[in-house]
């Protein structure tokens, strides 16, 4: 089974900050940005200042130690680049570069107007911005009496008060997921209202204060990106065993992060495994295989504990010895390799917890302590109006491996899987990943870590033969999720629509005869049912969507079946279960099939946002994805 703990280390590369990606689901290049701010200076000069003011502010804080003082310099030097436009030849170097000059002499020339220092200060990170001036508070005033008085206390709480989602959700008595999307949905809306000048002068603060966001992220290579700076990652301090005759197991790695905990252990054959497993087959009264019966039937007697608490399990992933560590394969005839899912909250203190996982047959103690977790800064990374993706390069075994780990600052999750599709059966990404070297030679990326059955926290690619040097990371698309409301339902066989749900709105057309070149892939009636089960009662229903923005394109939706029908201690004999449709090709999504069991049919069925798991997969929940078509490109250094 692969190590969470065989990232990279940061001694082996050289990371650089990247702009912001492009939008529009294509590589942003300095000429299309010259040819939108033309065709619509606002538009324009929004997605410049969007890309670009994270490298600027960096360079003006290295002259101007004032949060203050960094500040108007960002401002002037956007104002200045708006005057000169028409001076910029992309042919004499990149807009890039050319803001980053005009950055430098600006602060230069304010550091020589203060007259208060004798030498130019050495390169620091750039302080985090944390508040408004008066004067940019009064600015923001008159931008926000253009919105609703609901729109507009959302961004006062937020920007004037410093309040995060949570503590507005709590004070206005509002669902958290509303509050993130209603503030994501006024701020463009603020943005559409300004002319170019005060877009120039306070949406480059607006952009800088949310960039300052990710300055509290933390990242911990090899285990993801933790988005709260009070909730810090737990990890194990050493692999811990214990064994008898029925077997072995042996914890190998965990993480805890914000509410979930993944247990990574290693299950092995003892001498008495066999009587074991026969006397396990008596009690549930059917055919079970050696490591079910040592993981207590995939879970149902699990118990994971500490002094004064326990954990509730979800589920499980299984893994093969050998095979990279988010493969998905049989386990092996003496050994096995598997993931555990609980929900396990880490105590204030961030003291370390001694935990005990009770299988049963045997009882494992380990300990976890918080991981030291790295400035988001110290990587590169881009973002955009969603979030974003992080790299990590390292050069392994002269091949150039790169680790990608989502960012989430909103409504929307970025896949682990970045894009590959959001389901296990997608076929994987119609565009590649690809890396371009310093001499224009392109490679493509393959990925070689994930598994879209657990809670993944990062995607490995691997580019091939590498030298040292400088590279541009190309990722076309990433694949976007979000949580449906918890009303969602679609009754059957109604269809119509619209529901709403985070990004839009659906609509649903429901038929009972699969459709040409449409096939089913998903959990078998036959199996759910048994072989003697009639005749299931099949809805066919195809998704449409109205996205808010032409940026994102409907790729799936997850949810479950739910009736009104009253079932027997038997559960397998009111069985129901929903499958994915996809084209012939198993790539494109096309919707989703509820098969019932003639009683349940007939009791109100419908597809809803309940959440609950499927085939133990780990943290199933109803949700949306959509393909956001929006490019990123990420300059990396590896050494």
């Amino acid at each position: 089974m692969g190590n969470r703990n065989d990232a990279p280390s940061k001694a082996k590369y050289k990371t650089t900050q990247s702009a912001f990606g492009g939008k529009e689901g294509t590589m942003r290049t300095d000429e299309a940005y010259l040819a939108l701010l033309k065709k619509d200076p606002q538009e324009g000069m929004a997605q410049i200042i969007e890309a670009f003011t994270p490298v600027v502010w960096a360079v003006c804080a290295r002259y101007l130690p004032q949060e203050e003082d960094v500040r108007e310099c960002v401002n002037d030097t956007f104002t200045e680049f708006w005057l000169q436009r028409e001076r910029f030849a992309p042919e004499k170097g990149s807009l890039r570069s050319w803001l980053t000059m005009l950055a430098r002499w600006r602060a230069i020339d304010r550091w020589r107007r203060q007259g208060r220092y004798t030498a130019l200060p050495l390169e620091e990170d750039a302080p985090a911005p944390q508040g408004l001036s008066p004067d940019e508070k009064m600015d923001l005033e008159a931008a926000l009496s253009k919105l609703s008085e609901e729109d507009a206390t959302l961004l006062r709480m937020k920007y004037f008060e410093g309040l995060s989602a949570k503590e507005i959700a709590a004070r206005l008595g509002l669902p958290y997921e509303t509050v993130k999307k209603r503030q994501q949905r006024t701020l463009e809306k603020l943005r559409k209202s300004m002319l170019v000048a005060f877009v120039i002068a306070l949406l480059a603060l607006l952009v800088a204060c949310g960039w300052a966001v990710l300055r509290y992220f933390g990242i911990l290579p090899g285990y993801g990106v933790n988005t709260d700076a009070e909730t810090p990652f737990y990890i194990l301090t050493q692999e811990a065993s214990a064994e008898n005759g029925t077997g072995s197991v042996t914890v190998t790695d965990t993480a805890l992060r914000q509410g979930e905990l993944r247990v990574s252990l290693q299950l092995a054959r003892g001498p008495d495994t066999d009587a074991f497993v026969r006397q396990r087959q008596e009690e549930v009264s059917w055919k079970i295989d050696w490591y079910d019966a040592l993981l207590s039937l995939s879970g149902y007697e699990t118990r994971l504990y500490w002094e004064g608490g326990e954990a509730t399990y979800i589920g499980l992933t299984a893994f093969a010895p050998g095979l990279p560590a988010d493969g998905d394969a049989l386990p092996a005839a003496d050994a096995a390799a598997y993931d555990l899912y609980f929900t396990c909250e880490a105590p204030d203190t961030g003291a370390p917890m001694d935990m005990t996982l009770d299988l049963g047959w045997v009882q494992v103690a380990f300990t976890l302590v918080p991981g030291k977790e790295d400035a988001l800064e110290a990587y590169s990374y881009a973002l955009a109006e969603y979030g974003g993706v992080l790299a990590i390069p390292a050069l392994e075994d002269g091949r150039l491996i790169v680790d990608l780990y989502p960012l989430n600052t909103g409504e929307f999750s970025v896949g682990a899987g970045i894009v590959q599709g959001v389901y296990e059966y997608n076929g994987g990404p119609s565009e590649p990943v690809t890396m371009v070297g310093a001499d224009g030679a392109v490679r493509t990326g393959r990925s070689v870590r994930y598994n879209p059955y657990g809670e993944s926290a990062y995607s490995r690619w691997d580019f091939g033969p590498a030298e040292p040097g400088s590279y541009t990371l190309h990722i076309p698309y990433v694949y976007l999720s979000a949580p449906l409301p918890e009303d969602f339902a679609v009754p059957l066989p109604e269809g119509g629509g619209p529901w709403q749900a985070p990004g839009g709105s659906l609509y649903a057309r429901i038929v009972q005869t699969l459709p040409e070149g449409v096939v089913r892939v998903g959990v078998s009636t036959a199996v759910m049912g048994g072989t003697d089960a009639p005749q299931s009662v099949d809805y066919y229903v195809f998704f449409t969507a109205e996205q808010e923005t032409e940026t994102l394109a409907l790729a799936g939706l997850n949810l479950f079946v739910q009736t009104d029908a009253e079932h027997p201690d038997d559960m397998l004999g009111q069985w129901a279960s929903v499958a994915a449709l996809y084209d012939e090709s198993g790539q494109e999504w096309k919707g989703l099939c509820g098969s019932f069991h003639p009683q349940a049919a007939a009791a109100s069925p419908r597809l809803a946002a309940v959440q609950s798991g499927i085939g133990g997969m780990s943290g199933a929940r109803a949700e949306i994805c959509y393909r956001w078509n929006q490019s990123f490109d990420i300059e990396l250094r590896v050494e």
